[in-house]
């Protein structure tokens, strides 16, 4: 995740491999899911759902050019940024190492 730059994906800030559980400390995304944003404001404009749907888009296709697959693409799992921007997050992700094979990684989002 450390490799990982783009406005749509939640930024890994720091890991805290002494503490017990093992801590992964991730940017601040003070709206919370996108889940339960799309609750809370069910007035929301079709643009601004449409917005919601290209962030998630970008980070996606972020994703996909460096060979990552995300596995649980879900609005539970989108985070809403500072700036009101969607935020992929909560990375149960599969990476292809050189020879093509899949290495699995799991992270615990913590905020």
């Amino acid at each position: 995740m450390r490799k990982f730059n783009h406005p749509n994906l939640v930024q890994l800030i720091g890991v805290a491999p002494n503490e017990n559980p093992l801590m992964i400390i991730l940017e601040l995304c003070p709206g919370g899911s996108l889940q339960s944003h799309l609750k809370k404001h069910s007035d929301l404009k079709e643009e601004k759902l449409i917005a919601y749907c290209v962030d998630a888009c970008r980070g996606m296709c972020y994703l996909s050019q460096r060979k990552v697959i995300h596995r649980d693409i879900a609005a539970r799992n989108c985070l809403m940024g500072k700036n009101d921007e969607c935020k992929i997050s909560d990375f149960g992700l599969s990476v292809a190492n050189a020879d093509g094979e899949f290495q699995r990684y799991s992270i615990i989002n913590i905020l």
